[in-house]
């Protein structure tokens, strides 16, 4: 390889300042939000934290642990923020814009090289997977390095065993790390093994003093790979992944759908120019790789490799392009931009030198203005490329509805609000992340939010209401509850009653719509609380129900209802209970201990046989944050079965742990109550009359 010259490297630093400086560049504003996938990378940099070193991690089905590791160690240093959760990624995408630089070079020189690198710094698809949690970017910049390696052993002299062993060895090594990074990269070891047989059947000479060296490179992969290839077999359930996004060319000729294979075939091989990723999460849905010119160039790079089949260089790009696309012809969706992550600096080495190839022709075959035009569009092509993608992803991408859903931009626009508005506090949320399982939506706030995620409550306004103890509160619906349709009817008419609007947002906003409502009328809830506990309930034993004789054993209750964490505070019933159609109880709650715990309330319709016939589990509140005398108001919807007979039928409720699965215990008059050896842990309601 020639020297680097001075002003070589004043072009690689640049480039790679301006690759870092757009995977910054408000990374806190776009993507939107944090989503899921990004913060149960977080829960396992906490396992790490706390001593867990797994080979393979068993969260999100399946993971290989080299991103999770030093994603882990970026948290540490920079703490559980935006910048932290995403800087492994942000330093990924910039060396594989460098490493991409290095391989290119080494094999089609300095200004195609450039070229791909300053494409691919500024390609919505890098872009995208450099900016967020996720460890699919962990994988170009090991490729990148392994193919720059494995080159400089095949070009080293074979008298220099040094180099050669050295080279093929720092291959072999980068080739078993890019197999701990994201499962396309079983396809990576292929290109290199592929391309060995077609210089052993056209280009025998250029592997003459270098077998040993090609097989280290070969080997030592397999070898680092062995233990986690080995743990695999030993918990093949471990990857549930990949029987998810399974699917493709294979599962249509498995179920001899031809136009599905071919539809998969096409939905790839049109990915660069076509139709790509039809995923909001990762794409404009359909949105190809490339724009026309860059197109144009693309193909024309894609001929000369075809056409030139027999040079060794460009048989290895066309392979390294071919096999990187290939998981996505077996998997779903067609044209991933995840699966064919492999590609990425193939794709752009391949356009750079459609480039070259234009800008070649042009001297050659043109003289005067029509010289100088056709240079200016080959020049230009870079430019406007950039320009497009950085408009489509910074400015487009982020204001579509689907991506601030997805990427939780309210629970953001909330968490801004706060920052501020401190007065604007307890601050009692909606959002569409909030169950006793589910903490997406509180994560990805406290990440922004920081400390003032202290003093927020969250529910999930289509099912729930949280109001502060006390008089005063603030209560912010997202764009998520808005929805006069999604807004639980009993949630609208109580903020419509005590409630008065604060704030706004204006329409448009790229943060989506946020409402804001002080509640201030205590004697509202009053009201509706004096109404709810004018009912009745019962303790009882969980036994077959005989008419008269079961009556006579229950043990009377009377509101509130003290299950320890929680106090029943009284319920209501919706319309009449028909069968096949959907029943409504609202409960009303009070917290009387302030626990993290997770916590979910039980709702069952039981036959005589004490059998459930309709239920609803489940709690819409998150536990964290609640304050011990927070009112808590959740509406259960009972789907009731066809076949359920009319007449009166017995409802139970009760409380308990998501994780044990146990009840907690009804206390009666102070005291816990025994049905034999068992606490009483459920209450039976009013029997509803089902029609």
């Amino acid at each position: 390889m020639q020297r680097l010259y001075r002003k070589e490297w004043l072009v690689v630093a640049s480039v790679g300042a301006l690759a870092l400086v757009l995977r910054l560049v408000a990374l806190g504003q776009v993507p939107p939000g944090v989503r899921y996938d990004e913060l149960v990378n977080v829960k396992m940099a906490s396992h790490i934290y706390a001593g867990e070193w797994p080979i393979y991690f068993q969260e999100a089905w399946g993971h290989e642990p080299l991103y999770h590791y030093v994603h882990a160690l970026g948290m540490r240093l920079l703490g559980q923020t935006v910048l932290g959760v995403r800087i492994t990624s942000v330093l990924s995408g910039t060396l594989g814009v460098l490493t991409a630089y290095l391989a290119l070079r080494q094999l089609f020189g300095r200004g195609v090289a450039v070229l791909a690198a300053l494409l691919l710094a500024s390609s919505f698809w890098s872009l995208m997977y450099s900016r967020i949690g996720l460890r699919h970017i962990s994988l170009p910049p090991w490729i990148g390095l392994a193919a720059y390696c494995f080159w400089r052993g095949l070009e080293a002299p074979a008298s220099e065993r040094g180099k050669i062993g050295l080279w093929f060895s720092l291959a072999g090594v980068s080739l078993g790390v890019t197999l701990y990074t994201y499962f396309a990269s079983r396809v990576v070891p292929l290109v290199f093994v592929v391309f060995v047989l077609y210089l052993l059947a056209f280009h025998r000479d250029m592997l003459r003093g270098r077998w040993w060296g090609t097989a280290v490179a070969l080997v030592l992969p397999v070898a680092m790979v062995t233990p986690m290839a080995l743990y695999l077999i030993r918990h093949p359930e471990l990857e549930q992944r990949l029987g998810q996004v399974s699917g493709g060319l294979f599962g249509a000729l498995r179920t001899g759908d031809l136009n599905g294979g071919l539809r998969a075939v096409l939905g790839t091989l049109g990915m660069f120019s076509f139709q790509a990723d039809p995923e909001w999460l990762y794409n404009i849905p359909g949105r190809p790789v490339l724009d026309p010119l860059t197109s144009i160039a693309f193909y024309v790079g894609l001929g000369t490799l075809l056409w030139r089949w027999r040079e060794p260089r460009r048989a290895f790009l066309s392979l390294w392009l071919l096999l990187g696309i290939a998981p996505a012809l077996f998997s779903w969706p067609p044209g991933s931009l995840g699966h064919t992550i492999v590609a990425q600096p193939a794709a752009f080495g391949i356009v750079a030198l459609g480039l070259a190839e234009a800008w070649a022709w042009a001297r050659r075959r043109t003289t005067g203005p029509l010289r100088l035009s056709a240079q200016l569009v080959v020049a230009a092509t870079p430019l406007a490329f950039a320009g497009v993608n950085a408009y489509d992803y910074y400015v487009r991408w982020p204001r579509y509805p689907e991506v601030r859903h997805e990427y939780q931009a309210s629970s953001t626009a909330v968490a801004r609000y706060l920052e501020q508005h401190p007065e604007a506090t307890p601050a009692c949320v909606s959002a569409p992340y909030v169950d006793y399982w589910n903490p997406w939506s509180k994560m990805n706030f406290d990440l922004y939010a920081g400390a003032a995620g202290a003093a927020v409550r969250w529910f999930d306004g289509q099912q729930s209401l949280v109001l502060p103890r006390g008089q005063e509160g603030y209560v912010y619906l997202t764009e998520q509850a808005l929805s006069p349709a999604e807004l639980a009817p009993v949630v609208s008419a109580l903020l419509a009653q005590g409630a008065a609007p604060v704030w706004d947002s204006s329409p448009g906003s790229p943060d989506g719509t946020l409402r804001i409502y002080r509640w201030h009328d205590g004697q509202v809830i009053d009201a509706l609380l004096a109404q709810a506990a004018q009912v009745r309930a019962w303790a009882s034993a969980e036994t077959t129900y005989i008419a008269g004789a079961s009556e006579a054993q229950r043990v009377p209750l009377t509101m509130p209802l003290d299950y320890g964490r929680l106090a029943l505070l009284g319920y209501s019933y919706g319309d009449e209970a028909q069968a096949g159609q959907e029943w409504q109880v609202t409960t009303y709650w009070r917290t009387l201990q302030a626990d993290t715990a997770p916590l979910a309330v039980f709702i069952h319709v039981l036959d005589d046989a004490n059998a459930v016939r309709a239920s609803w589990d489940g709690f819409h509140i998150a536990p964290a944050g609640l304050q011990e005398g927070d009112l808590l108001i959740h509406v259960h919807g009972l789907a009731l079965p066809d076949d359920l007979p009319a007449g009166e039928w017995r409802v139970e409720l009760g409380v308990y742990s998501p994780v044990t699965l146990e009840r907690l215990p009804l206390t009666i008059d102070g005291e816990e109550r025994f049905s034999g050896e068992a606490p009483y842990d459920r209450a039976l309601l009013q029997a509803p009359i089902v029609e």
